[in-house]
């Protein structure tokens, strides 16, 4: 079983900045993963079996949703990892636009620009643990 998650970097539908900038969201992920997210995500396509596997190692991290004005926001799974040497978590929102082989990532830096990627770019995730 690999340690490592390849993929193909490729654009997000912009939503992640949203999600991200609210205060409810950041405050849960600074206090489950210890640092503050860049407001936005790198998204990465994968292999749907590949993913799964190299999460069945890690461990979930569940922030539950909240409301505000009235409106419901949902909750999300993180699963810690390293890119390069980069904190960074594997985000899975209950509710999703993406398919099962786009995964998004966040972490406390602006991914793409520090490691000048590009979409179609290959990473390569870190399972956390290892």
């Amino acid at each position: 079983m690999s340690k490592f998650l390849s993929g193909k970097v490729v654009q997000g539908f912009g939503e992640g900045k949203r999600f991200l900038s609210m205060h409810e969201y950041r405050q849960k992920v600074r206090e489950s993963l210890g640092f503050s997210p860049f407001p936005g995500t790198l998204n990465i396509e994968t292999d749907v079996s590949k993913l799964k596997e190299f999460l069945s190692k890690s461990k979930a991290i569940h922030l539950n949703g909240f409301e505000r004005n009235s409106k419901r926001f949902f909750g999300v799974t993180l699963y810690r990892a390293w890119i390069s040497s980069f904190n960074a978590a594997l985000v899975f929102p209950e509710k999703k636009r993406h398919p099962e082989n786009i995964v998004e990532i966040i972490s406390d830096i602006n991914l793409r620009k520090k490691l000048k990627l590009r979409n179609g770019d290959e990473i390569k995730i870190q399972r956390w643990n290892e």
